[in-house]
C-alpha cells in the first residue's frame, strides 16, 4: 500500500475511534463542538502512532485507540491556542475557530474535555489489556503535553512574543522541542510502548521529525504577517532552516536503522514532513 492510502487508513480507523468515543458522551453542545475541532487536518501524530506500532507487527485497537487520544489532545491545544488571550486566530484549518464558531467559554470547555478524552482513551482496557502498558501512555503523554512539554513550550513562545527578545538558535530549537516536537516525539513512542518495546531509537527519531516540522512550519508561514521573534527563521535565516530540516531528516532516518525495512514508512513519512504544504 502506498503512502497516501496508507495515510488515509489511517485517518478513517482514528475517525472510527473519535466517533465511538463521542458516541459514549450524552448530547451536548460541548459534544457537538468537540466533533467541530476534531473534523478535518492531517492526522499526522495519529498516523506516527499506528505505524510505529506497525514496526513492532502490532495493529489493530490498541494503535488506533493510541492514535485517537493524541489527536484529542493535539485538537485541545489548537483550540486554547486560538482564543483572543493566546495567539487570537479567527480560522483552523479553511473554517472558524472553536472559539468564532461557538463561543470563547464553549472553546475553553471543549479543549477541556478533549484533553480528559485523550486520557479516557488510552485508560481504557481496549488500548492494551496489560495495565502497565496503559499506565505508561498515559504517564507519558501527560509528561509530553504538560507543564515540561507542549504547555511550557507555548508558554515560553508567549513569554518570548510579548517581550520582543531575540533568541539563538539552542534556546529556539529548545523552545519548539517543547511546543511542537514533544508531542510528535511521543507519538512515534506510543507504537514501541505499546509492543512493549524499547522507545528510545524511536525518541530520537521523533525529537528529530518534532524540530523538522517545526522548521518547515516557519518556512510556510515566512510571508505571513506576525511575530517573528520565536521564529527558527529569525535565528538561522532560510537558507539556515533549509539546511536544519534536512539535517533533522537525515538524524531522523538513521535513527530508524535497528528497524530495517520494517520502518520504510517512517521513512517516507519524514520526506512528508519537508515536503508538506499546508
Amino acid at each position: 500500500m502506498s503512502f497516501k492510502n496508507k495515510l488515509g487508513a489511517a485517518q478513517d480507523c482514528i475517525g472510527v475511534q473519535i466517533d465511538n468515543a463521542l458516541s459514549a458522551f450524552p448530547e451536548s453542545q460541548i459534544r457537538n463542538a468537540m466533533r467541530y475541532c476534531l473534523e478535518g487536518g492531517k492526522r499526522v501524530r495519529g498516523f506516527m502512532v499506528i505505524e510505529s506500532a506497525a514496526v513492532f507487527g502490532l495493529r489493530g485497537s490498541g494503535p488506533d485507540r493510541a492514535g485517537a487520544a493524541v489527536e484529542c489532545l493535539h485538537a485541545y491545544s489548537l483550540a486554547h491556542d486560538d482564543l483572543p488571550c493566546m495567539d487570537d486566530d479567527d480560522f483552523r484549518r479553511g473554517k472558524p475557530s472553536l472559539h468564532k464558531a461557538f463561543n470563547e467559554t464553549v472553546a475553553v470547555l471543549t479543549g477541556d474535555a478533549l484533553q480528559c478524552t485523550a486520557f479516557w482513551l488510552l485508560a481504557g482496557e481496549e488500548t492494551s489489556a496489560d495495565p502497565q502498558i496503559r499506565s505508561e501512555l498515559v504517564f507519558t503523554l501527560a509528561t509530553a503535553s504538560g507543564a515540561d512539554g507542549m504547555v511550557l513550550g507555548q508558554c515560553r513562545d508567549l513569554e518570548v512574543q510579548a517581550a520582543h527578545a531575540e533568541l539563538t538558535e539552542d534556546e529556539v530549537m529548545s523552545l519548539h522541542a517543547k511546543k511542537t516536537g514533544a508531542l510528535l516525539s511521543w507519538s512515534v513512542q506510543a507504537g514501541a510502548i505499546l509492543a512493549g518495546e524499547d522507545p528510545t531509537p524511536m525518541r530520537v527519531y521523533g525529537d528529530a521529525i518534532g524540530l523538522a516540522y517545526q522548521i518547515v512550519d516557519d518556512l510556510l508561514d515566512a510571508d505571513q504577517p506576525g511575530s517573528e521573534d520565536a521564529s527558527i527563521l529569525h535565528a538561522l535565516g532560510v537558507e539556515g532552516a533549509r539546511a536544519a530540516a534536512a539535517n533533522k531528516i537525515d538524524e531522523a532516518c538513521d535513527a530508524l536503522g535497528p528497524y530495517g525495512d520494517k520502518a520504510a514508512i517512517l521513512r517516507e513519512l519524514a520526506q512528508f514532513v519537508v515536503e508538506r504544504q499546508l
